[in-house]
């Protein structure tokens, strides 16, 4: 867990001992927490783009929530107190499925979006050649075993993403300013 204090952090110190008449360095502090909030929140194995996104959305504002929790445990164990939040930077996410037997499964649905950079599009135009009329063409009939088989597939298919569960699990690093007493 990437958490770390850095609080009460000396600038400046004086290394040498002062002379008579010598001022005294002044000592700067910073007064903030360093956090990573996790948030973990299941993920259907087939999800489509929206349902990944709110969930995504969904695990981002948990683990800011994680953060603060983290960062007002620490302030109390300094005697600090969290007074607002200093930055915010969204480290990224990640997401595993797993079968009923443990192992890892692949992930079928839809990515969610986590901010990576997309490029621009660029509308260019087509210019195709103009179709000539086809005669229709009238597809054959599925027989009953056809559609059996299909059905059956489909069956398995579906009972084999539902035994596959699958977590997204989102990270922030926050940083939040420390009110100290003095």
């Amino acid at each position: 867990m990437k958490v770390w204090l850095a609080g009460l952090l000396v600038v400046g110190m004086l290394m040498a001992a002062p002379e008579a008449g010598a001022e005294v360095a002044q000592i700067q502090t910073v007064n903030t927490v360093s956090v990573v909030g996790v948030g973990h929140l299941p993920l259907p194995v087939a999800a489509t783009a929206a349902e990944a996104a709110s969930v995504y959305h969904q695990a981002l504002v948990q683990a800011v929530a994680d953060g603060l929790l983290k960062a007002r445990l620490l302030a109390a164990a300094t005697s600090a107190t969290v007074v607002s939040i200093a930055a915010i930077s969204e480290d990224g996410k990640h997401l595993e499925c797993k079968n009923a037997a443990g192992e890892t499964a692949p992930y079928k649905g839809a990515e969610p979006d986590s901010g990576s950079a997309v490029l621009p599009i660029v509308a260019v135009e087509p210019t195709l050649p103009a179709k000539s009329a086809k005669p229709a063409h009238h597809k054959a009939r599925k027989s009953r075993k056809q559609i059996a088989r299909k059905t059956r597939r489909i069956i398995a298919k579906k009972a084999e993403n539902a035994a596959v569960s699958c977590e997204l699990t989102s990270e922030v690093a926050l940083i939040y300013d420390l009110e100290v007493p003095r």
